[in-house]
């Protein structure tokens, strides 16, 4: 923003400058010196004022010429992001360089690699529109399952039937099963749309290394998980730092 408002006042002085120099020369008066002139201009600087007027640019004049992708191939690029953060298959910083690199190339530049933190910049520049989250695991049954309709069709069930047998709140408890995988990261920055509150991310793989189950009551209490290791022998070292007294 203060980039922006140096350029607007830098173009405001040059245009006053050159009426300015119109009227001198009809008028055929002196020519005032630049320092003078730039008096009503005291966030101009004198030297970048001098260097404009023999031709040179400014900083974001330069960069526009510097970008990697047009403004069209940008909003192409930020709205295949968006795509795909809403289908589930939000993509990381290394994701967003591999498309942006094929992008140019199919435009004819032949660059074989760009700059490592080039995502991270363009998740910036654009923030209004997209932004980095820290995404959670969701299965692909969960997915399709996951809709309006299902959910207020099982809470209409529940509590019918909880209205049927008189079951009361401190009786009722939710186990959820949650699956772990040694070898997939579960937290890590993907790049989702600006207006997204959450990133999920759905998962091709198994759960078969890791399960831990959740027992919580609908009173608001809990019991101590459950934590199944898919190896024959326990090891002691399993069972250290556990605040959360698991079994």
């Amino acid at each position: 923003m203060k980039s922006r408002t140096r350029e607007e006042l830098l173009s405001k002085a040059m245009e006053s400058w050159k009426k300015t120099l119109a009227d001198a020369a009809s008028r055929k008066t002196a020519i005032p010196k630049i320092s003078s002139f730039l008096r009503n201009y005291p966030d101009v600087k004198e030297t970048t004022f001098r260097c404009h007027l023999c031709g040179g640019r400014s900083r974001n004049a330069y960069a526009a010429t510097c970008q990697l992708l047009t403004v069209p191939q940008a909003n192409i690029l930020i709205k295949f992001i968006i795509e795909m953060g809403e289908k589930g298959f939000p993509l990381t910083y290394k994701k967003i360089s591999e498309y942006a690199l094929a992008i140019i190339r199919a435009n004819g530049r032949k660059d074989k690699s760009i700059g490592i933190h080039w995502a991270q910049q363009f998740v910036q520049c654009y923030a209004t529109q997209i932004g980095a989250k820290t995404h959670t695991l969701l299965d692909k049954t969960c997915v399709k399952a996951l809709n309006s309709t299902n959910v207020s069709a099982h809470f209409t069930l529940l509590s019918k039937t909880m209205q049927k047998y008189e079951i009361v709140a401190h009786n009722l408890y939710n186990c959820d099963e949650t699956g772990c995988l040694l070898n997939v990261p579960f937290c890590h920055k993907v790049v989702v749309s600006a207006k997204s509150k959450h990133a999920k991310s759905v998962q091709n793989a198994s759960k078969e290394h890791i399960t831990v189950l959740e027992f919580i009551c609908a009173d608001g209490s809990t019991l101590p998980p459950v934590v199944i290791f898919p190896g024959e022998l326990l090891r002691s070292n399993w069972l250290q730092k556990n605040p959360l007294e698991a079994k």
